[in-house]
């Protein structure tokens, strides 16, 4: 399984907004493309959540 997860440490999570581009807000924004599901990896759900954490920088 791949988890992929988009965060930030400078901003806190009520200033952050990830929107993927060319997408209205009713519209699911994960888009899986046919050749990705007949390959190795199986797609199975997009989540949205907080993963909010101490990160150490340099």
């Amino acid at each position: 399984m791949i988890k992929l997860r988009l965060s930030s440490y400078k901003y806190p999570i009520e200033d952050i907004v990830y929107l993927w581009a060319n997408s209205p807000p009713t519209v699911i924004p994960v888009e899986v493309s046919e050749e990705l599901l007949s390959g190795f990896y199986e797609f199975k759900e997009a989540v949205a959540e907080d993963c909010a954490g101490n990160y150490t920088v340099g």
